[in-house]
């Protein structure tokens, strides 16, 4: 089974807001749409899950005593970013993650580092709780608007030398992705699942 991109639009702001909030029913909130998302082997798992949570909207972030995020920041990511969030979706997940690796292998040498490093986020993630994503599946990443812009601009400009850097359509595909959720006036939200 391979990983398929979820992109979508969501408001950072309010995702951030949670951490330390000691808001309760946003972070019961977030254990529900875990549980209802996530099929856990083991009821441990949602029970650090659940441990993650409490500890972000009590304490905030980063977690000082946390590297490297696992499985469990991964999910309690994946709950805090939809509470109280009106998304807009893309359909992005009727790709590959493969497709993003052969499009940073492909433009890599040729676009501009900041907008690289943005575009790396789809294949690396980038933490909210550590310094570090090694979950052993999913993972996730974010983008603020104003960031989101750039990578747009700088694909674009890719897109004017060779609109189709890797013979597939993924990058107008993409292009496509990362405008319809600007032009809803959003930040990025991505997972990998």
């Amino acid at each position: 089974m391979s990983l398929r991109p979820e992109i979508s639009g969501f408001k950072l702001d309010i995702l951030l807001s949670l951490f330390g909030s000691r808001n309760r029913e946003a972070a019961a909130n977030a254990a529900k749409v875990v549980e209802e998302t996530v099929a856990f082997d083991d009821p441990r798992e949602f029970a650090r899950v659940r441990q993650v949570l409490e500890q972000a909207i009590t304490s905030g972030r980063p977690f000082a005593d946390l590297t490297a995020e696992d499985g469990s920041h991964v999910y309690a990511a994946l709950g805090l970013a939809a509470v109280e969030q009106n998304r807009t979706e893309t359909e992005s997940n009727v790709w590959k993650m493969g497709a993003f690796e052969d499009l940073v292998n492909q433009i890599g040498t040729t676009i501009e580092p900041k907008a690289l490093t943005l575009l790396r986020y789809f294949l690396d993630g980038r933490p909210l709780f550590g310094k570090t994503i090694q979950a052993d599946w999913s993972y996730y990443a974010w983008l603020s608007l104003d960031e989101l812009k750039t990578l747009i601009a700088a694909l674009r400009a890719v897109a004017q030398t060779d609109s189709d850097p890797t013979g597939d359509g993924f990058l107008e595909e993409l292009t496509g992705w990362l405008d319809q959720v600007a032009a809803a006036d959003s930040d990025l939200w991505f997972f990998a699942s």
